[in-house]
């Protein structure tokens, strides 16, 4: 299926405040997320970045995965004031349908849409490193077992993979 969104849809969607308010038991997580700064370097390109597209999430504030992604991607946006949408998956069937990683319809989903709401990249659902780790692990065993590795990932490298993996993207929409 190929992507497509009006103006109109778009607008649609919640703001950034609207989601949290949405999101009642994970809203103190995610906005003590959104405050940690990231590091200079990467605080310092998201604020030079002259980006003027819009950036589409598609997300569930029950997640883990958005929990721990979707404010820190919030943050930068915010430092590159690029206008935002939110979008919950299961209200969005038509939208999750468009941007599937690898067939599956995974949350968060980053869709990042140019002026005229083309779709010129993606980031979603996690880093790389740990979604690979994710496929091969998710359905075959125990969520006990391989899930805590997930979550270790993420309090150790995940957050440098998350901001490496963002900077690369709008290094090449360029």
């Amino acid at each position: 299926m190929d992507f497509f969104l009006t103006q109109e849809r778009f607008q649609q969607g919640k703001t950034w405040q609207e989601y949290l308010e949405n999101s009642p038991t994970t809203r103190s997580m995610q906005q003590k997320r959104y405050a940690e700064d990231p590091p200079e370097d990467i605080q310092q390109y998201f604020q030079t970045l002259h980006f003027t597209g819009n950036a589409l999430i598609l997300s569930e504030s029950q997640c883990g995965d958005c929990a721990w992604s979707v404010p820190r991607i919030m943050r930068l946006l915010d430092e590159a004031a690029i206008s935002t949408r939110f979008f919950q998956k299961a209200l969005n069937p038509d939208l999750m349908e468009m941007l599937p990683t690898n067939g599956k319809m995974s949350v968060p989903k980053v869709a990042f849409l140019d002026d005229n709401m083309n779709l010129i990249g993606t980031w979603g659902p996690r880093p790389a490193k740990i979604q690979k780790f994710v496929e091969e692990n998710a359905g075959k065993t125990d969520r006990g077992i391989w899930y805590p590795k997930v979550l270790k990932y993420y309090r150790t490298e995940g957050l440098s993979d998350l901001y490496y993996e963002l900077r690369l993207i709008f290094e090449r929409m360029r």
